[in-house]
Order: C-alpha cells, then sequence, then structure tokens
C-alpha cells in the first residue's frame, strides 16, 4: 500500500498518522461539547456527477452544508470525513462525514440536505444520500468513527477493532477534519488546560 505523498499525489490506504488524527478530532468534538452525532454518505456513483475524483464536490457539499448551520446558529460544521473508492466488484467513488447537527436544526438539515449537492450533481437512486443519528451513547460513537478509518494501512498501530479493508485509490486529499477539531485546535486547548493548572494554587 503506498500512503498520501507529495509526489504522488495519491493513496492507497490511510496512514496510521491520519487515523489517529480523525479519531482524536472525533474525542475532542465531545469534549467542546459538538459531538459528532450525525453520519452522511454520498455515494457519487448513484448520483448524475458519476464521481468525484479530486474530492472538489465533496469540499463544496461540506461548504454547504456548513453555511446552512452557521447561517442558523449552528456555529458551522464540526466533522471528519474521508473518501473510498473501492473497486470490487465495480467502482463506487463515495465519501463518509460524521459531523455535529444540533438538534434543533435536524428537522431542516433533512430537508435540505440534497440542495449541499453541488450544482449538476443530482441523485440518480434513493440511497445516493443517506444520512442519520450516529447513536446517544460514546460507544455509538466510537464504532461510526473506526467505521470512517476502516481504510486505514494493514500494518498501523491503531486503537481500533474494526477490520482494515483497502477502500482503493483516491487522488487529492484522503480525508481530514474542521478546523475547529483539527490537530492545532486540540493543542491549543492542552495549553490552555496546562496554564490552567500551572496557574492554580497548591
Amino acid at each position: 500500500m503506498v500512503a498520501f505523498g507529495q509526489r504522488r499525489g495519491y493513496s492507497d490506504c490511510i496512514t496510521g498518522a491520519r487515523a489517529r488524527n480523525l479519531l482524536s478530532a472525533d474525542e475532542y468534538a465531545e469534549v467542546i461539547g459538538r459531538s459528532l452525532n450525525v453520519s452522511i454518505n454520498i455515494n457519487w456513483n448513484k448520483t448524475t456527477a458519476g464521481d468525484d475524483p479530486h474530492g472538489n464536490k465533496l469540499r463544496s457539499f461540506r461548504k454547504a452544508l456548513g453555511r446552512f448551520l452557521h447561517e442558523r446558529g449552528g456555529h458551522g460544521l464540526t466533522c471528519v470525513w474521508a473518501r473510498e473508492r473501492p473497486t470490487h466488484p465495480v467502482s463506487r467513488p463515495n465519501a463518509h462525514l460524521n459531523c455535529h447537527i444540533p438538534m434543533n436544526l435536524w428537522g431542516p438539515f433533512g430537508r435540505r440536505i440534497l440542495q449541499f449537492l453541488p450544482r449538476g450533481c443530482e441523485p440518480i437512486e434513493k440511497d445516493a444520500v443517506h444520512f442519520e443519528l450516529i447513536g446517544f451513547t460514546r460507544d455509538d460513537r466510537r464504532r461510526r468513527a473506526e467505521y470512517l478509518v476502516k481504510g486505514a494501512h494493514a500494518k498501523a498501530r491503531l486503537p481500533i477493532k474494526r477490520k482494515r479493508i483497502a477502500q482503493g485509490r483516491i487522488y487529492g486529499k484522503r480525508c481530514g477534519t474542521s478546523e475547529d477539531i483539527g490537530r492545532l485546535a486540540r493543542l491549543r486547548w492542552h495549553e490552555q488546560q496546562q496554564s490552567l493548572r500551572e496557574a492554580m494554587p497548591l
């Protein structure tokens, strides 16, 4: 398996470091009160677009969803995401997002979700875009987080039980997080916590 690299511009798996970043971001979302409570699966081969070879359509989807949440007081999009392209028995380009949707926006979100698809991309099958609540327990969210990284390198040391399954070659960025739960945000939070502990009187 070939990990994502600047020279190649493609990846055949999620590296261990990137998988750990996704799992840590998922945990941190709960710490800041924005637990990733909704899963979204997009099957590009079941839309008129047919594919998202470089991730541009997924990026557009995330931006549209973020604007929808921001305009309704949802503070933008908090999410982790991964792109996949399994080829057996046929090519099935798809994307998975775990995101935070405030419960007061669940209804409007469900009614508008297809409108977040980019222009020229329309569903041609009922399950082109599937979304559901992940669950209400930490175990539920953990299982979904592990599902997102099922395409991780077989030898990557990860604290997950789910079997690793190759998810095909991806050009461009394979996975990522929103900035509010990314590495820098988590680092700043840990530094703030350390400063608070040091400032406490003995």
